[in-house]
């Protein structure tokens, strides 16, 4: 059964794009950000904390003021101190003390000064009011009030993705999903709780009365396993899991795949991908097929926005997306790197970083 709650204003999800703005740490604990292939200092001392979104970085100051940088610009949003800050690609979550604070970009709002429970993500927001004992999710601009009425302890267990809540009522002992607007009503729950992993679009459960695998995707439900998993995992999208036989299968766009008909030594799902250690080769399933990347596991590697990024043998840093490899940089001597919304930030002794984005290696 379906509860529609908003109107469903929100498009299918466009293409990913890449990024064109991250942040780090120089040798001099300065916060510099790059942006379209330039770099600022847009703090001069060490940052109390910094995340960075789709195009802006958000961060607490020295002295706890919350600043956002975007398109050149820095522009203090709230004077405040031990703020704990959510960045997201579109919303930035403050909760300071028990108030709750949302900027969208726009403007930064109250939405709540009683907060328990909160997650901040992508494109909503939910909170549990403990005054008024309600469960609240902002969404399409918009404050609505998931449950209310209830004791104390208003929600057993959630988990959240980019667009989706995922939780298990106390008082109705229900398990329920909101997604785009719409809460579906997902099982039962009884006294042994319910298991649940949640990613964008993507939720996997073991069905409390037959322990089987089950899955919401984009409105639809799926009964995959007729018994519980081995293992099992969610990202943007897609989620992988072991069955009884050790198999590794995959369910991405509402299609089922065997990625391996063997248990391979180790698997992991990051964003859309599911990237596997098959007899110490490197592997990925995407786009309904699997990848080989490499004949060897890398000591080191990161993944992001369907593209995954990873040490090679001769010490070089490569990446690899939509089936094609390069390196990305040729300096044998890299100390670490990660990856975030395409853009590859490599670390190199002494503290220089060198950024690739878009093909091309800038230094600072």
């Amino acid at each position: 059964m379906r509860h529609t709650i908003l109107a469903l204003l929100a498009a299918s999800a466009a293409p990913l794009a890449a990024q064109d703005v991250t942040a780090f740490l120089d040798y001099r604990d300065r916060l510099v950000v790059f942006d379209k292939g330039s770099f600022s200092v847009v703090e001069g001392v060490r940052p109390a904390a910094f995340q960075v979104g789709s195009n802006y970085v958000a961060y607490l100051n020295a002295i706890g003021d919350l600043k956002r940088h975007a398109n050149g610009r820095t522009t203090t949003l709230d004077r405040s101190t031990g703020a704990q800050i959510s960045v997201t690609d579109h919303l930035l979550g403050v909760k300071l003390a028990t108030a709750l604070k949302l900027h969208d970009g726009k403007e930064l709002r109250t939405v709540c000064i009683n907060t328990g429970l909160y997650v901040v993500e992508d494109s909503l927001a939910a909170w549990v009011d403990e005054a008024q004992r309600t469960i609240h999710i902002w969404y399409n601009g918009r404050d609505e009030v998931l449950a209310d009425g209830l004791a104390i302890g208003a929600v057993q267990d959630w988990k959240s993705g980019d667009n989706l809540l995922a939780w298990v009522s106390t008082i109705e002992r229900r398990f329920r999903i909101f997604h785009r607007g719409v809460v579906y009503d997902a099982a039962d729950v009884y006294d042994a709780g319910i298991d649940f992993q949640a990613g964008a679009d993507l939720v996997l459960y073991l069905d409390p009365q037959g322990n089987g695998l089950k899955a919401f995707h984009k409105g639809t439900f799926y009964d995959l396993e007729p018994i519980a998993p081995q293992r099992y995992a969610v990202g943007k999208g897609i989620g992988a899991w072991l069955d009884r036989t050790g198999a590794l299968k995959v369910l991405e766009d509402g299609q089922i795949y065997t990625a391996t008909d063997f248990a391979p030594t180790e698997f992991h799902v990051r964003d859309s991908l599911v990237v596997f250690r098959d007899q110490d080769m490197l592997k990925v399933f995407q786009a309904g097929r699997v990848h080989e990347v490499e004949r060897y596991w890398p000591e080191r590697w990161d993944a992001s926005w369907g593209m995954l990024a990873y040490t090679a043998v001769d010490g070089t840093v490569r990446v690899w997306r939509k089936g094609r490899g390069e390196v990305a940089l040729r300096e044998r001597t890299a100390t670490g790197f990660s990856l975030q919304r395409g853009i590859l930030t490599v670390t190199m002794p002494l503290n220089a970083v060198r950024i690739w984005w878009k093909g091309r290696v800038y230094t600072q």
